[in-house]
């Protein structure tokens, strides 16, 4: 199968408030996710959608993207958290179906997921259909988790058209997207749960 992973948000970022650094990540994402696929047989390509830093370089040299955007963080100032995470699966999505297109290939699913998580199960031993939109979980709240999405290639466009219309509706949040998707196209890896740290943690680390 072939295989696009796609990797969003902050590769780096320090203030006294908020840090997250890619590299204390990617051995893990790498481990757990990329090479299980590559021993399992499939072409894995990797796009990158994150903001500049004096580490853009090393992002790319480790994960070695077919393609990456990379945007000044003073761009999306005026953009709450919440719509940057749209905007930034949205233009991963457009950049990737465009990547095919260039080079007459078709994904079998697509992989979302941020640059700081650190997975405790390798994706072989994760309940995973890939003719599905596939979320970690539904939180107890209703709404779901929004870290990690596997992506079959048949909910490409619904997965986009939700997306666009959750920024239409501003205020809304990507733990909504399981409303938009509709709950038929969804597999729910794992069951609904409030404690999201069971399946995965994060390196970054805040002190709001």
């Amino acid at each position: 199968m072939h295989v696009a992973v796609f990797l969003r948000g902050r590769s780096f970022y320090h203030t006294n408030f908020y840090h997250t650094d890619f590299s204390e990540s990617c051995d893990n994402i790498n481990e757990m996710i990329l090479e299980p696929l590559r021993k399992d047989g499939h072409t894995v390509d990797i796009f990158c959608c994150t903001y500049i830093s004096h580490k853009i370089e090393h992002v790319i040299n480790f994960y070695k993207p077919v393609k990456t955007i990379a945007v000044n963080d003073e761009d999306l100032a005026s953009i709450n958290s919440w719509n940057r995470q749209m905007i930034f699966s949205i233009e991963g999505l457009r950049l990737l179906k465009a990547y095919e297109s260039t080079n007459n290939i078709r994904y079998d699913y697509c992989i979302n997921l941020r640059f700081d998580i650190l997975f405790k199960t390798p994706i072989s031993e994760q309940n995973i259909d890939i003719k599905k939109f596939n979320i970690m979980f539904k939180h107890t709240s209703g709404n779901c988790d929004d870290n990690y999405w596997i992506i079959g290639r048949e909910y490409f466009n619904l997965f986009e058209e939700s997306l666009i219309k959750m920024l239409n509706k501003k205020d809304a949040i990507t733990h909504e997207l399981n409303h938009y998707i509709g709950e038929s196209n969804i597999n729910y890896m794992y069951e609904t749960d409030s404690n999201e740290y069971r399946y995965y943690s994060f390196t970054r680390t805040n002190n709001y």
